[in-house]
């Protein structure tokens, strides 16, 4: 890690005083170097500034936009907010702009930007919007242009046309008002942004590169001005120039470096003249020299020579410089920005890289650094004993800031302590332990005694005559200070005694399976592990006592609990979101001080508010020790496993109410303008927050940041999903979404310290996912529509289908009845009348042959006229006619039929009647035909509103299926028939089995 030193005309002083004590505080300091590899695009850094926002912006110079370049690059600004840069283009009719020379900030947070050719442009960082100045009220062309400065409220620049040079007041409607003009005796000059001016309260002085210095009172008249002679002095073989190249205030007084020339000036307003400073030590290397002056009026002086780099300020009438080595990648220009340059400075190079640099924390003090602080106890007002873990024990002085050995002897010799665990003084005597033996030590001879028995991991005082002690895994043990015996008295062979609390008569133990207790009264022990009234977690590591909450015990998961010794009550205090082992704790008259064992934290039990600190704070380490913390007047000394820091804990509290988490960039597509778009405008950003994805293109990019925060911080990011569960982002402030599946969301943002603490307001933002119109809701609602439409279309055609086709075969079979009875009616009308006659003329001749023949073919007239048009149906009804049938087939052939007909005649109309009556005779007459039946059953019954047709027979049977493929056409028919009573028909044969024929009607009552 690089070295760097602040300098100012504060601190310095309290540095180089500290420096010469050995274990003071440390001066190592945070540097981070940032290149291209991280964004950066700024070839050389020529302007540095913070927005009110507390974001960084740059501006400079790209090499590939020189003019003897041919290339379509473009000169940027760049915004830097510590993780990410965000890159700003020019307007597109200044593209071709080479160099940004400056920024100046105005009272409302927007730049005056310098840049070449004397184009100037208002800029605001909010919106990023440029504003070229056309100087209106400056009625003559403009050649050439200063950097603006401010002076008593109004802010100024120098303008050229030609040879004339105005000095003008640029106000902020962009208009300039002209004080005065003058002219040089110079044949060539240009104002521009090496122009030198630097305001006194009766005149100007300005310098440049080009023309003498002048003094102009602010009326315009030339009260001095040095010679030609002096502006270019000729030194042996060389001409160097007498111009001002930098210059900087300090307590009211204006220094300056001339040139290449390495000694400080000082400017002698009244004498008008600038002299060398009358300092005991007036001369700095002038190579690539930079400074820089905060608005708290702390200034920075930096100068690059190769690798290294060297910081100075004055101090006492001299300047006091430090020279840092392998800083840089070679040396260069340098720009210099920062908010509060006793804490931090960024510095921009002419190599592109901008570095940070961190400076030591003036709040938290490290001294003893690398050394593991084990005790700390207060010797006298000002004065603490600090025991640490194997270098033994040191002295500090809170006052001077002093550290040094307590030399302990024993034999003779130097003795170091090991691992003490506390230090108590008893007379002129001071007590504590090197590991596993008790140690006295005499205050003026500092000779020590040594008295082993067990190793010592708690060590608390009784009274001056009794220590007591905590061991591993053996027992409490007495130790007489008069006697000098060990004495167990509690049984502790299963636990680890961390640490003990002793008040009047009682005592507690912190052990690593739970609570011991003891009352030296009663001389009764208990031992409390019941995990549920220790909060789960019966581990603890410390315990103290105070007055007003008790005996408080910390565990190793974080949590400390208050504990009522005669109630044997529990409370919980605190509960750490790091579940960081408890170390330490201090009571402060403003908040709890919990030093934990990964970072310290200040908690006030009213709020329940906690802030988190660590090494990004100046602490030396972010574990602290056990047995080693404890308040002062001036604050509080905490020793960690890393050096011993000393602080003043209301005054690192840190104050974020002001800040805010902020978009600051968007990239999504935009399908007005059919292409990607980049949206930097925060002003837009806050008002759109609805973001709108087509289905073409569902990528979104947002980068954010919390507003000054720019410093290197331990600020952390997560974002959810409408209610899903937080994802972290770590602490890189940018969310991509690639192809975000359709639907709507909430965007939550938020920013977490240290501690876990949410910082600044989150953020949240409504995104809309289109999908495809063929993937819609509403498309879809249209083509299942559509296809219920449709289906119900087909269902309605196939019904009509199925409608005409049952009118069809009912039409059919109503034409077969009629063409039935019309035969029937020929036959028995017309040839059953010439049978008659034939017949009766027979037998009036006596022809008993030809009688007997016309009688037979008479009676079988007859039967086919009975056979087409069953007439008994009128004369006998449905149910009689079906009985005759029976009785017929019965007669006429060899099957023996079983019968029950219910009476059925009131149930149909004629027309159905005769259909019932055909399906009755073709299904027996199928049976004669077919079956080769011996019996048949025939049951017709009646019940509610269902009349059961059951024929049975014994035959031979048939395939059903084979039937139905041949499209039998009788048994279309029978189906047909009992379809047209309202009906169903069930056929079940088997071949060898039989068949049954079950017919389902529905009747009307």
């Amino acid at each position: 890690m690089n070295k760097f030193l602040l300098c100012n005309r504060v601190v310095l002083p309290i540095f180089l005083l500290m420096m010469i004590f050995s274990y003071a505080q440390n001066n190592k300091i945070y540097h981070e170097s940032i290149t291209s590899r991280d964004g950066l695009e700024i070839d050389i850094v020529r302007s540095m500034e913070f927005d009110n926002d507390g974001f960084l912006w740059l501006g400079g110079e790209s090499l590939a936009v020189r003019t003897i370049i041919n290339s379509t690059k473009k000169n940027r600004l760049q915004r830097y907010n510590g993780n990410t840069f965000h890159t700003i283009d020019f307007p597109a009719e200044y593209e071709r702009i080479r160099k940004v020379n400056h920024f100046f900030k105005r009272s409302d947070g927007k730049f005056y930007i310098h840049t070449n050719e004397a184009i100037n442009f208002l800029f605001d960082p909010v919106t990023t919007k440029f504003t070229k100045i056309s100087f209106t009220g400056f009625n003559k062309k403009v050649t050439g242009s200063s950097l603006v400065f401010a002076y008593k409220g109004n802010n100024y620049l120098l303008l050229q046309s030609d040879r004339e040079i105005y000095m003008c007041v640029l106000k902020d409607d962009l208009s300039v008002e002209i004080l005065y003009s003058f002219n040089s005796d110079v044949t060539n000059y240009l104002v521009g942004p090496k122009t030198a001016i630097i305001p006194f309260r009766d005149f100007c002085l300005i310098s440049d590169t080009s023309f003498p210095i002048h003094y102009i009172d602010w009326n315009g008249r030339v009260l001095k001005k040095f010679s030609g002679e002096k502006f270019i002095k000729k030194i042996g073989n060389t001409y160097e120039k007498y111009f001002i190249d930098s210059y900087f205030k300090n307590n009211d007084q204006h220094y300056v470096f001339l040139g290449n020339n390495p000694t400080l000036h000082y400017v002698d307003s009244i004498a008008m003249e600038v002299r060398p400073a009358p300092f005991r030590n007036n001369r700095l290397l002038h190579q690539n020299l930079s400074n820089f002056v905060d608005k708290f009026d702390n200034e920075m002086i930096l100068t690059a020579t190769n690798e290294d780099l060297e910081i100075a300020t004055i101090e006492n009438n001299t300047i006091n410089s430090k020279t840092y080595a392998g800083v840089f990648s070679k040396s260069s220009p340098m720009r210099i920005a920062s908010k509060n340059c006793t804490e931090e400075v960024w510095v921009g190079t002419g190599t592109g890289e901008l570095h940070y640099f961190k400076f030591p924390s003036t709040t938290v003090q490290t001294f003893l650094k690398d050394h593991s602080i084990r005790t700390i106890f207060r010797k006298q007002k000002n004065t603490y004993l600090i025991a640490t873990e194997t270098k033994g024990w040191f002295e500090f002085d809170t006052k001077s800031k002093t550290v040094k050995p307590y030399t302990i002897l024993r034999d003779r010799e130097n003795f170091k302590p090991a691992s003490a665990r506390n230090i108590f003084s008893i007379k002129d005597k001071l007590w504590s332990n090197s590991s596993g033996r008790i140690i006295e030590i005499d205050t003026i001879t500092r000779a020590t005694n040594l008295y082993r028995y067990y190793p010592v991991i708690s060590l608390e005082k009784l009274n001056d005559s009794i220590l007591i002690y905590g061991t591993h895994n053996f027992n409490v043990v007495k130790f007489n200070t008069h006697t000098k015996r060990h004495t167990p008295f509690i049984s502790s062979d299963s636990l680890n005694v961390y640490d003990l609390a002793i008040h009047k008569n009682k005592l507690v133990g912190a052990t690593d399976k739970g609570i011991l207790k003891y009352d030296f009264k009663s001389k009764q022990t208990r031992f409390i592990n019941d995990s549920t009234t220790l909060f789960k977690d019966p581990f603890f590591l410390m315990v103290d006592y105070n007055e007003d909450h008790g005996f408080m015990l910390g565990s190793r998961t974080g949590n400390i609990i208050t504990h009522n010794f005669d109630t044997e009550s529990f409370e919980l205090f605190y509960e750490d979101s790091f579940k960081a082992g408890i170390a330490t704790i201090l009571p402060t008259s403003t908040s709890w001080w919990i030093n934990t064992f990964n970072g310290f934290v200040s908690y006030n039990p009213e709020t329940k508010e906690a802030q988190r600190f660590s090494v990004e704070d100046g602490f030396s380490d972010n574990e602290s020790n056990r047995y080693s913390a404890i308040n002062t007047e001036d604050g509080m000394l905490v020793g960690t496993l890393n050096g011993l820091n000393y602080f003043n804990g209301q005054a690192l509290q840190r104050d974020i109410s002001e800040t805010s988490l902020v978009l600051l960039k968007r990239k999504s597509y935009n399908t007005k303008l059919d292409k990607i778009e980049t949206v930097y405008d925060r002003t837009l950003l806050a008002k759109n927050t609805t973001i709108t994805l087509p289905a073409e293109f569902k990528d979104l990019e947002v980068e954010f940041s919390l507003t000054d925060m720019v410093t290197k911080n331990e600020n952390s990011y997560y974002y959810k999903l409408n209610n899903a569960s937080w994802i972290s982002l770590n602490k890189r402030p940018q969310i991509r979404f690639q192809n975000l599946a359709p639907g709507t969301y909430t965007l939550t943002i938020e920013a977490r310290d240290f501690s876990e603490r949410v910082v600044g307001k989150p953020l949240q933002l409504k995104i809309i996912s289109n999908n495809f119109f063929y993937k819609t809701w509403w498309f879809i609602c249209l083509v299942v529509l559509g296809l219920i439409l449709f289906t119900a279309y087909l269902i309605k055609q196939t019904r009509l289908r199925i409608k005409l086709q049952e009118h069809f075969s009912e039409g059919l079979l109503d034409s077969q009845e009629e063409e039935r009875t019309r035969i029937a009616k020929e036959l028995h009308d017309s040839l059953g009348q010439q049978l008659t006659l034939i017949k009766k003329t027979a037998q009036k001749n006596q022809q008993e042959d030809i009688s007997t023949l016309s009688n037979l073919a008479l009676e079988e007239v007859r039967s086919i006229s009975r056979g087409l048009y069953p007439s008994v149906l009128k004369q006998l009804g449905l149910t009689e006619s079906i009985e005759q049938l029976v009785y017929d087939i019965d007669e006429q052939t060899n099957l023996n039929f079983y019968t029950e007909i219910a009476d059925i005649d009131s149930y149909f109309s004629e027309k159905e009647t005769l259909s019932y009556y055909r399906f009755i005779q073709e299904s027996l007459h199928n049976i004669v035909k077919h079956a080769e039946a011996s019996s048949v059953s025939i049951f017709i019954t009646k019940s509610n509103r269902m009349l059961t047709t059951l024929i049975k027979d014994n035959g031979k049977g048939f395939e059903v299926s084979e039937k139905i493929k041949q499209n039998s056409l009788g048994l279309k028919t029978m189906t047909e028939r009992i379809r047209i009573l309202n009906g169903t028909l069930a056929i079940d044969s088997k071949l060898g089995k039989g068949t049954v024929l079950l017919a389902e009607i529905s009747i009307k009552k």
